[in-house]
């Protein structure tokens, strides 16, 4: 990246293994490309010894949440449709993130009797870590906003409540509320006071008791103000879900947006 010469917010570079650019434009840069020598396309410079510090690895045993936000719009009958601007690029895609657990963290979340009706309050922490670092507009159309300071969340109120209990499966439904201050004029409020939102949050979560792991993890949180539509100068809904994922794949183990800022709690 230190040998790309340039600046690429909401660009593109198609470059070689070591750095060179090619062209701005894919089919440019394929024909360039195609033209090298075979010794020059296969041949990798020696860039230094890989500091996997710098790309850290979701914790072991944790969970991985894939994160997804849209800005959204009401049509005639009040029901909810993709926002869709064909001035704006940005709102063709949801903006991604994912969200990471520690092991003792999503043990936290389960019933300690497991029995139909017992509610489990999220601890601060992990809803902190919702509210501050995922409840944010990813979807701008000036970047990624980032997390919210501490003293802008106003309250959180997020709660597990067992619905059904098997032998082998925990089934819990998830409901509460944040309450937060959005500063910034990325949301709409260029003074310093911000505006107060209230994110509505509700989901399904299961549990697979034999496996010890998660088969479901569903949660949808919902603000009717809090995306800041640049183009029409107006208040917009913000839909944020979050959904399991098994890591699988590089993509899916790809660190969080904000890790950068004391993820866990622990300054680094």
């Amino acid at each position: 990246m230190k040998r790309i010469k340039g600046h690429f917010a909401n660009e593109i570079a198609i470059v070689t293994p070591n750095g060179a650019i090619l062209s701005t434009s894919p089919e440019e840069a394929l024909k360039k490309w195609q033209q090298l020598p075979r010794a020059t396309r296969r041949t990798v410079d020696a860039l230094g010894k890989y500091e996997a510090a710098r790309e850290p690895s979701p914790p072991a045993g944790g969970l991985i949440l894939k994160v997804f936000a849209r800005p959204l719009v009401r049509d005639s009958s009040g029901h909810l449709a993709i926002y869709r601007n064909p001035k704006a690029h940005l709102s063709k895609e949801p903006g991604r993130d994912h969200l990471w657990l520690t092991r003792p963290e999503w043990r936290s979340l389960l019933p300690a009797q497991a029995e139909v009706g017992e509610r489990v309050t999220v601890p601060g922490p992990i809803a902190d870590r919702l509210c501050r670092r995922y409840l944010i507009d990813l979807v701008r159309i000036g970047g990624e906003g980032g997390p919210r300071r501490p003293e802008d969340v106003l309250s959180r109120d997020l709660v597990l409540t067992v619905a059904e209990v098997s032998s082998d499966r925990i089934s819990l439904q998830l409901e509460g509320a944040f309450r937060c201050l959005s500063r910034g004029p990325e949301y709409g409020t260029p003074g310093k006071g911000g505006r107060k939102d209230t994110f509505h949050a509700r989901g399904i979560v299961e549990f697979d008791r034999k496996a010890e792991t998660f088969r479901r993890f569903d949660i949808v949180a919902l603000c009717e103000t809090s995306h800041y539509d640049e183009i029409g100068k107006r208040l917009v809904p913000l839909g944020v879900a979050f959904e399991l994922s098994h890591g699988e794949t590089p993509a899916d183990r790809v660190r969080p947006h904000s890790f950068y800022h004391d993820y866990f709690g622990v300054r680094r």
